[in-house]
Order: structure tokens, then sequence, then C-alpha cells
């Protein structure tokens, strides 16, 4: 039986510390890589059995490391912006690490709550790793863009200001960190989008995006389009070559709008709003073009003579 107290300075050196020869192949390479920065404060070892039953995978005795966290810094995935600053607690128990936070930044991004685990340190391990973050959407725009997330990049043209939460979970298989998968859903909260080559703004966006690897999700989101109700719908268009986005749009379109907007002198031959339904095409291939499609049937609008 042992009981230590202790404290880390530098946990780059961590890696040199860990039983390898009990652990996965793979584990051993994501350890040696992961912790590159911060410290342990006031750790503590607890170890009860034969040494030589360690690490009691079949019983016979319990291990328990544990610490208090500062600025950690963890690169947890390749392509994936590091964890930083981040302040929480660590746990190696058994044959399992867990990672509690209080709060961190990944990219500029501040996170309020952190959970990462690893589950079975001996055999296949995998990361786990779940957040959440509240802030501005130009640090969580700024987040995706620097992610592989490959749908990111077509969002380049949306100007999206006003708050956001994110919540993201990760799941790393350590023997292939290339196949990182991840469920992610970011909250609008009365936020604005600007969509400057379409002349557009859309105004109290209020509703859920939902995202994985490849795929994005929008299901009635509500906002305000030339100071009228808008539902949007967001769907990823799977083609056998040509992958895109798909935007759909239903609200009501007055004339006015597109004299002012767009410099069309409607005005002088009709007036009033319809209802309308538009849809936009974004295709992943930048070679391909994006297309825009109106459909209304003008109920609502009354048409002038023009002698």
């Amino acid at each position: 039986n042992a009981q230590l107290n202790f404290n880390f300075t530098n946990l780059a050196h961590l890696k040199e510390y860990f039983p390898y020869s009990l652990m996965h192949s793979n584990l051993h390479h994501w350890l040696s890589n992961a912790f590159l920065g911060g410290k342990i404060n006031n750790g503590r070892l607890v170890l009860h059995g034969k040494l030589s039953k360690f690490p009691f995978a079949h019983g016979g005795g319990q291990w328990k490391v544990s610490g208090n966290l500062q600025n950690l810094h963890l690169n947890y995935a390749p392509g994936w912006p590091d964890i930083r600053h981040l302040m929480g607690q660590i746990i190696f128990t058994g044959q399992s690490m867990r990672v509690f936070a209080k709060s961190a930044m990944i990219d500029a991004t501040p996170v309020s709550h952190l959970e990462a685990s690893i589950g079975n340190l001996i055999t296949q391990p995998k990361l786990n790793i779940d957040f959440q973050s509240a802030a501005t959407f130009k640090q969580g725009m700024h987040f995706l863009y620097q992610s592989p997330l490959t749908f990111a990049q077509k969002l380049h043209n949306l100007i999206v200001t006003g708050p956001y939460k994110l919540y993201l979970h990760l799941h790393i298989p350590l023997a292939s960190t290339h196949q990182t998968t991840c469920l992610g859903k970011l909250s609008f909260q009365h936020d604005v989008i600007h969509l400057p080559k379409w002349h557009l703004q859309m105004n109290h966006l209020n509703g859920l995006l939902t995202f994985t690897n490849q795929d994005l999700t929008i299901k009635s989101m509500q906002a305000n389009l030339f100071n009228q109700p808008l539902t949007l719908h967001l769907k990823t268009v799977p083609a056998q070559h040509h992958k895109s986005l798909n935007f759909t749009m239903n609200g009501i379109l007055p004339i006015i709008a597109a004299t002012q907007n767009y410099g069309i002198p409607l005005q002088y031959f009709a007036a009033g709003s319809s209802t309308f339904r538009s849809t936009l095409n974004i295709p992943f291939d930048s070679i391909k073009p994006t297309v825009l499609t109106l459909w209304s049937n003008l109920q609502g609008i009354d048409f002038k003579h023009v002698p």
C-alpha cells in the first residue's frame, strides 16, 4: 500500500512517467504527443495491492492518480485546434482516464465546461471529448474554420453577428485519430446573418444548427427578412459526384424590398407583397456555380396599369 502527494510543474514531461509496457501501443503514441504544457497541483497517488498485479485489470488491488490541472495544453487530435489554458481536474483510475474542466480555450473560443475520457487504457483506447462554449459567432466560426470540418469552408461568405452556444462531442479512436467523428449543435439566439454577395440580411435568427463531419442540418429556424417572418431549412444533399448545401427559405416578399435592396423599379408596375419559397444551392465543389431559385404565386400583388 502506498500514498503519495506531488506537484508536477511541466506536463510536457509527463510522457516520461507513463507505464507504457502496460498500455496499448496506440495509447503510447497518443500520450507521447498529447500533453504539451501545464501543471498538476495537489496531485495524489493511492495504491493498494501487489505491484505484480498492477494495473489490477482482474482485481487484486486498486490505484488512483488525481490532481488539479492548471493551464493544461492538450493536443487531442490532428487538425483540430489544441485545448489551452484548461483549468480543472485529471483522474487516472483502474483502466480509465478522465479530465474535467471548468474553463479552457480552444482556438479563440472560451469553453465553459469540458469532459474528456478514455474508458479503457489497455485495449483499443478511444477518447471522447464533450464541451460547451458560449461567445460571439466570430469566435465560434473561427474555431470551425480551423477544424478539419469540410463544410466550414463553405460558410466563409456568411457574416454572422451576435451570441451563440456550441455543444460538441468528439469521438477519437486513438488507433486512427484521422477517423475522428463529431456531433455538434450550434444555437442561434437573435443573431444577424449578412450575405454581402446577395445584398441580404436576416435578423433575429433563432434555432439550432446540427452538424457532423460531413453534414449540416437546420430545421425550421425562425428569422426576419425584409422585416417579415422567415422560416429557414438547411440540409446537405449527397450526390454521386458533387455534394452541396441546400438552403430552403419560406417567407413574405414585399415589392418595395426589391426596389430598396436591388434597385429594381418594380414600384412603378406593382405593389403589395406575396409569399415566396426559395432555394439556394451551394456546391462543395467551388468550380460549380451557386444557384438561387425563387418561386411565388404572386397572390397579394396588385399590378398597375401602365399607359
